[in-house]
């Protein structure tokens, strides 16, 4: 499976806040410095977890967050739910599909829909924020 850049912000931005105290609001300005991930970047993948309710953020401090629940409770399936939404096997699925005269007989969409209702990817594995974390941090040690 292939994780594209905004999916693996996520993993990187959760992981951070993971590894963090976890009553401590974090400043995303820390979180970029120490992940090498631009700041823009960063606001754009915490507003698909905040929307999402993965993370919260701290409405005395702008741009500071933690997470919203304990890691072990955060499926890493969800995580890359949230920035990435539902699969698109084709450009014409992805905008605007209703334009589309093919759209509820087409092989490909049904099968690509059937897939995001199915969960498949990722939920063999069962992971969780946890278990991400708890590998980066045994790497780091």
């Amino acid at each position: 499976m292939r994780i594209a850049t905004k999916e693996r912000y996520a993993l990187k931005l959760m992981v951070d806040l993971a590894l963090q105290d976890k009553d401590e609001y974090i400043s995303i300005n820390s979180i970029s410095t120490r992940q090498g991930i631009s700041i823009a970047s960063l606001r754009a993948v915490a507003r698909a977890l905040t929307a999402a309710g993965l993370i919260e953020t701290n409405t005395g401090h702008l741009y500071h967050y933690r997470l919203n629940r304990d890691a072990a409770q955060i499926p890493i399936p969800e995580i890359l739910r949230a920035t990435d939404g539902k699969f698109a096997c084709t450009a014409c699925s992805e905008i605007e599909p209703e334009k589309c005269t093919r759209h509820r007989v087409c092989a490909n969409v049904l099968f690509w829909e059937g897939m995001q209702e199915s969960e498949f990817i990722g939920t063999k594995s069962g992971q969780t924020l946890c278990d991400l974390t708890d590998f980066c941090r045994n790497k780091t040690n």
